[in-house]
């Protein structure tokens, strides 16, 4: 109102001003880009990208990826997505991809800045066109997250001192078992080897379901009166009961 009376040479009527405050309230208006004259004019891919452009409406800088690099493996199970944005290159989901929102969080933490969403209907058109152009990088299917733990898994299995007896598997040695061909072990020895090995894993759901897509499976055990859970693969190929490591406290006669 104030403005309304100190700066237009003609005041509207306070009814009128009233009348537009409620409308502007009640709705979320957009640039006419569709209607003449603007539609001959506009150039969306420059417009997105200005402080005032469709979806920013003076909020700040719109969240504007430059280029998409999609990485996929040979069997297409696995797939990463590298987007560039503010000057950097940084490493997203799908998922994080489709939301703005978790965009937005990753430009706060890589970028130190919060910018703006845009209407749902043009952030998808703004992805579309990214894709149309997206350059795909086909990795080694062992050059995939799954691939590199499947690696640390045989390493685990084989590599270390096995348990002879069930009992060891308390002491965190994997067990394997030839009736069954299936070498058993507690998850969190497991944890504890990849930790070690500096394995980075997205969750230990992660973990879980990869075991389960190689055919692993959980199992109960009796232990000394207790009750013990494991998980269970099948023997990797190369997996020699010869090839154990004898324990130091075990001597031959030679």
């Amino acid at each position: 109102m104030r403005f309304n009376y100190d700066q237009l040479d003609q005041p509207l009527p306070s009814g009128e001003v009233n009348s537009l405050v409620k409308s502007v309230s009640k709705k979320d208006y957009a640039y006419t880009c569709k209607q003449t004259p603007i539609c001959n004019y506009c150039e969306k891919s420059k417009c997105i990208k200005r402080e005032f452009g469709i979806g920013g409406f003076g909020g700040g800088q719109l969240i504007e990826i430059d280029t998409i690099t999609k990485y996929e493996t040979e069997n297409k199970q696995s797939v990463r997505w590298y987007i560039d944005i503010g000057g950097e290159r940084i490493e997203i989901t799908t998922q994080q991809l489709l939301d703005q929102r978790q965009l937005q969080k990753i430009c706060v933490e890589k970028l130190n800045k919060c910018p703006s969403t845009m209407p749902a209907q043009q952030w998808e058109q703004r992805i579309n066109d990214l894709l149309n152009s997206v350059e795909v990088i086909i990795d080694p299917d062992d050059a995939s997250p799954k691939g590199q733990f499947e690696k640390m898994l045989d390493s685990f299995l084989t590599g270390k001192v096995q348990a002879r007896h069930r009992d060891e598997l308390m002491n965190g040695k994997p067990w394997h078992d030839p009736e069954e061909d299936k070498v058993y072990f507690r998850s969190e020895d497991l944890f504890i080897y990849l930790e070690g090995r500096r394995f980075r894993y997205p969750s230990q759901h992660q973990v879980w379901s990869w075991l389960r897509t190689i055919g692993g499976d959980r199992k109960t055990f009796r232990i000394k009166s207790k009750p013990v859970k494991v998980w269970s693969v099948p023997a990797p190929q190369f997996y020699d009961d010869d090839d154990l490591d004898i324990p130091s406290s075990v001597t031959e006669d030679f």
